[in-house]
This record gives C-alpha cells, structure tokens and sequence, in this order.
C-alpha cells in the first residue's frame, strides 16, 4: 500500500472500502475506511462515479473485490493492496 494511494483516495472525495471480515477490521483498519467484507461486496451500493479505493489484508481479496465492483458498473476502482505491507 503507498502513501501516495491514500493521499489520491483523500482527495478524490471517493470511498476507501476494506474488504476483509468484520472481525480483521475491529483489529485495526485505515481511519474512514469503510468496512464492506467480501462476502458482501456484491450487495455493495453508491453511485457508479464514485471513486472506489480497495485494500484488504494482502491485496488479493481486493482484486478480486475490485472485479465485482466493475462488473456492477463503477467506474473507477482501484486496489491499493495490502495494510499487512504497511505505507510505502
């Protein structure tokens, strides 16, 4: 995850989605993140021009929730790994 990835989220005024079970996000999580698991992701709803920002554990269930989200129409996504990396 980069430094640079969260200042983009910040201003962009979209939605940073964390993607890992509610029981990992009560451990910690990003300060405003969202937490939307991803067994839940399909049922996720904003407006389609929101800019979407996802990051989970590694970065492999946000990929795999960022596939989810275009194929429900949204029209910016974007993974941002991994918190386990920490800020790079």
């Amino acid at each position: 995850m980069k430094k640079t990835d969260i200042e983009e989220w910040k201003q962009s005024g979209g939605l940073l989605l964390d993607v890992r079970s509610r029981e990992e996000y009560e451990t910690g999580h990003i300060e405003e993140s969202l937490s939307v698991p991803l067994s839940a992701i399909k049922k996720f709803q904003a407006p389609l021009d929101t800019p979407l920002y996802v990051y989970c554990a590694t970065g492999s269930r946000a990929g795999l929730a960022c596939r989810i989200l275009k194929a429900k129409g949204f029209r910016f996504v974007k993974n941002i790994g991994g918190i386990r990396e920490g800020l790079v």
